[in-house]
């Protein structure tokens, strides 16, 4: 018999204690208690106290690490002690029974399975924001059934969906799992980090991707963060730049070229604050230089 615990629920905050806090205020209902373990970025010593007595453990940052290096470093210290880990997004609320009915579907569902819950808007509830991450780039980019009335599509919701992709803002992983391909690629600083992960996990587990659609969270976009367009299309470019790569030589060879022509197309317009964050973000994915940006904090 195993010695290890059912779930840990693993969240990051960034100057969001006011959300965070409503979180862990969601989860006092919940019919199954996950261990709540927080990463506290730029840790505000006299906010946190206010949020600390709701986890088990706080790990505390001066600096914003960013969400791949924040998750991985709780997951490796206390994952192994769950057969379960649950990474949400501190924007979020979650039903009483959603994570009782997650767990459940994890047992059925094929060896290896992510488990996502239904998204709903925060502040409107009727509407959907994903019930499964459908494409992250190229034409239909989007989730299943976005911004879509929950009583116009009720009756199109299979309670348990197949997505194509990973989506980070909640999600349910076997421990073993997620630390045996060794979590998140940490050069993801934010953006496509789960993407990536996704990836991972279908080339070594041959993975399959739900949405639970009788678990249901409310999720707040960019609630988790201050959201700047400038930082945003920083982040977003060299991402999606690394994502691409996919670690093969001649797709990194390619998406190189493509990085540099498209830095010079942008150069006469090198002035606009968006386009200057598209272009420093193009260099620095050719540099290779990746985590937390110096400019774009």
């Amino acid at each position: 018999m195993s010695s290890k615990k059912l779930i840990a629920l693993i969240t990051i905050n960034w100057k969001r204690y006011d959300l965070t806090k409503k979180l862990f205020i969601s989860l006092q209902n919940s019919t199954v208690k996950p261990d709540t373990y927080l990463v506290d970025n730029e840790c505000d010593a006299s906010k946190v106290a206010d949020v600390a007595p709701y986890c088990r453990e706080v790990f505390k940052f001066r600096e914003n690490t960013g969400y791949s290096f924040a998750n991985n470093h709780a997951a490796k210290k206390i994952g192994r002690n769950y057969e379960y880990l649950l990474f949400i997004n501190n924007d979020t609320l979650v039903e009483p029974e959603t994570i009782e009915i997650m767990l459940d579907y994890a047992k059925k569902l094929p060896q290896h399975s992510i488990l996502h819950p239904l998204n709903l808007k925060y502040d409107e509830p009727n509407i959907i924001t994903s019930a499964g991450s459908l494409n992250i780039l190229g034409p239909g980019v989007g989730y299943r059934f976005e911004s879509a009335k929950l009583s116009k599509v009720k009756d199109r919701l299979k309670p348990v969906m197949k997505q194509n992709y990973l989506h980070g803002a909640c999600f349910l992983i076997n421990s073993n799992d997620f630390l045996d391909i060794g979590g998140f690629d940490e050069r993801f600083y934010i953006y496509h980090e789960d993407n990536d992960l996704g990836r991972k996990l279908k080339k070594k587990f041959n993975s399959t991707f739900y949405c639970v659609t009788e678990a249901v969270i409310y999720h707040k976009h960019h609630g988790s963060e201050p959201f700047h367009k400038e930082r945003h299309w920083y982040y977003t470019i060299r991402s999606i730049a690394l994502y691409l790569t996919d670690n093969n030589k001649y797709k990194k060879a390619f998406i190189r070229f493509i990085c540099r022509l498209a830095n010079l197309l942008l150069w006469p317009f090198k002035t606009d604050s968006n386009i200057k964050a598209v272009r420093t973000g193009l260099r620095d994915y050719l540099e290779g230089n990746f985590g937390r940006s110096e400019i774009y904090r």
